[in-house]
């Protein structure tokens, strides 16, 4: 008999940790779910990743239109027909925010070119060669050091292992994970970011992931 109690106690035991541990869990997938990706966000944001993936926080002032009550579902179907062209998920949109006139979202990309085909633009991420930042110069380009400001020449940088974004679009840039190293043209170093600053037609930034 007492065997049998201690048994019994055993598994009332498991039981009960089983369901804390599911409580547990599900409180973990919840405040997953409650992640603010666009908190304090107020420019658009470009975050790159080392597995190839980005995440976009778009932020659009609507104040102009009307009627905004279908936009939510205006971006999720945009975002469904894109991935069901492509015949497999490469955009998630993580969330759809509101704060009066302003609209936010966070999107998450599988790769940069998935993120220009969706939104018609032509960034470009390569390994950094001073040749080709040169041929978009047309001449020995001068870049700033992110960390104290100073300008060096495109041939002085040696690392074989920067990336180099060149890009003509309003963003902040950012690389988890990693650093922003340099800019050049009309970016400038912003926070932990590179901005786009539209004085030039076209921003450059060089970063690295640790």
């Amino acid at each position: 008999m007492k065997r049998f109690k201690a048994f019994t106690c055993m598994v009332v035991m498991c039981l009960m940790a089983l369901t804390f541990a599911a409580c547990d869990m599900k409180g973990n997938e919840e405040k997953k779910d409650e992640l603010d990706y666009c908190k304090d966000v107020t420019e658009n944001e470009i975050t790159f990743y080392s597995d190839g993936s980005i995440l976009e926080i778009a932020v659009v002032d609507m104040s102009d239109l009307k009627d905004t009550a279908d936009l939510s579902d205006y971006v999720k179907t945009q975002v469904a027909g894109f991935n069901k062209a492509a015949g497999v998920d490469k955009i998630s949109l993580l969330q759809f925010k509101e704060e009066g006139k302003t609209f936010k979202t966070a999107i998450k990309y599988s790769d940069l070119e998935t993120f220009n085909k969706f939104n018609g633009y032509d960034f470009n991420l390569s390994i950094y060669k001073s040749q080709d930042l040169d041929a978009i110069t047309g001449t020995a380009a001068t870049l700033t050091d992110a960390t104290n400001g100073k300008t060096v020449g495109s041939a002085e940088i040696k690392s074989e292992s920067l990336m180099m974004l060149t890009f003509d679009k309003k963003y902040l840039v950012k690389a988890e994970g990693g650093k922003i190293l340099y800019t050049a043209h009309g970016a400038e170093k912003y926070g932990d970011g590179a901005l786009y600053n539209e004085t030039e037609d076209l921003a450059v930034v060089l970063f690295e992931f640790k």
